[in-house]
């Protein structure tokens, strides 16, 4: 699938890759832990991936997202 992601799944993909949680991204916004999982798969359907580290390499590939390699 080619769909573009929105802001919050955008949002949700950066959190993913910078390692956060289900737990720690539901702390993010007003959402529970079972929205974040049913979301992520969302996405990885959406961009076509198997799992969280290819979604997080097509993100990257596609400009989607940047790595912050200052972050910790």
């Amino acid at each position: 699938m080619d769909d573009e992601l929105t802001e919050r799944e955008i949002d949700v993909l950066r959190l993913v890759t910078s390692g956060k949680g289900n737990k720690q991204i539901a702390d993010q916004f007003p959402i529970g832990e079972a929205t974040v999982k049913g979301s992520v798969k969302h996405i990885w359907s959406k961009l076509g991936a198997n799992d969280q580290s290819h979604a997080v390499t097509i993100g990257l590939k596609r400009g989607i997202i940047e790595l912050d390699i200052h972050q910790r």
